[in-house]
């Protein structure tokens, strides 16, 4: 389901024998390939095996946009070489994200979603807002098991006629034309620091990809004593060289030492407290990105399993454009809150907290 927190329950499904294979599962956009195959055969987890149940996330071919109601059932087809289609029909229910780790120093969270990693201050004047592409069925994003629930996250401001990603003046030639450029990207919760890299130098301009290597930081924000599927990690992206602060990523290249050996980055020995609203680094524009931006998406602690809904709550969103697309700034009836969802791709953003 693009852009919404919401994924089918599969785990009554029937299980379909047929002649071994390979077939498509899913819908547009959705890469996975189901493989049946009798018993008796090498143990891959590619393949489907005989009476066993697999779970898929299976994509709804449609974009909820902003002020749509929530389906409440959704319709699968099977389709196999050989047989009969196979309908399927389950309700759908609302994902939220586990409880995150508590802070003595705060009051205990009310929510079962994270804040904007973004905070409302970073916004300079009321013509500007976040742009926000998250996950419809065309984008690259549901190629790549990791994120196929991904976020990217852009500034925008209304210059009287339309709306456009760039400084006053700029010309998409130099990364600081972006006006996400060195916004400050703050903690979206309590957790620990597991992974980083902040040493890498960023693409010297947009369009231009230097380095697939970029800086990161990938922090559990929940963590469950009986099942490791219930452990949550979210991971940001791209941040600016020498930008995360060294007592969150001790394990580092010195911006100013060429020589040293930034494959030394990576896991942390001991994982790094963050707390809500700490400042996490600058967005920029290093490794596999396009220009400069945000990248954040949730991964759980189960290998393999790709990425899950990201929830939020506390943001107003609105459309860019009329229901002809025709660029608008939005009247103050158009904006809508999200509480505990996931974002709508291409909205315009505004943190409340």
């Amino acid at each position: 389901m693009a852009g919404v927190g919401i994924q089918p329950d599969l785990s009554d499904g029937p299980v379909v024998p047929g002649e071994a294979g390979d077939y498509p599962v899913g819908g547009p956009g959705m890469m996975a390939l189901a493989r049946y195959l009798p018993s008796g055969a090498p143990d891959d987890r590619r393949w489907i095996r005989d009476q066993e149940r697999r779970r898929f996330i299976i994509p709804e071919d449609r974009d909820l946009k902003v002020g749509d109601e929530f389906p409440d059932q959704i319709l699968i087809t099977l389709k196999f070489a050989g047989f009969e289609p196979v309908e399927i029909s389950r309700d759908l229910v609302s994902h939220f994200n586990q409880e995150q780790f508590p802070n003595p120093d705060q009051p205990p969270s009310i929510h079962v979603s994270y804040y904007f990693p973004l905070a409302p201050w970073t916004l300079d004047n009321e013509n500007e807002a976040f742009y926000v592409k998250s996950h419809p069925l065309d984008h690259h994003h549901r190629n790549a098991s990791g994120n196929r629930f991904a976020y990217d996250i852009f500034v925008r401001r209304w210059d009287g006629e339309s709306w456009t990603e760039l400084v006053e003046g700029g010309d998409d030639d130099a990364n600081e034309d972006y006006l996400i450029w060195g916004r400050q990207v703050r903690s979206i919760g309590n957790g620990m620091v597991v992974e980083c890299r902040r040493a890498y130098p960023d693409n010297a301009k947009p369009g231009e990809v230097d380095s697939s290597d970029a800086n990161y930081l990938k922090i559990q924000y929940a963590s469950s004593p009986f099942l490791v599927s219930d452990d949550e990690y979210v991971s940001f992206l791209h941040f600016q060289q020498g930008s995360i602060p060294e007592a969150l990523c001790p394990l580092k290249c010195p911006v100013d030492n060429a020589d040293c050996d930034v494959d030394t980055e990576g896991v942390i020995v001991h994982p790094v407290e963050v707390v809500l609203g700490q400042f996490l680094g600058l967005a920029g524009n290093s490794g596999h990105s396009s220009g400069a931006h945000l990248h954040i998406h949730l991964t759980t602690g189960a290998p393999n399993a790709g990425s899950y809904p990201l929830s939020f709550h506390d943001v107003i969103v609105a459309p860019d454009a009329d229901t002809e697309g025709t660029p608008q700034l939005p009247a103050p009836e158009s904006w809508h809150l999200v509480d505990e969802r996931g974002i709508p791709h291409g909205v315009l953003l505004r943190p409340i907290l």
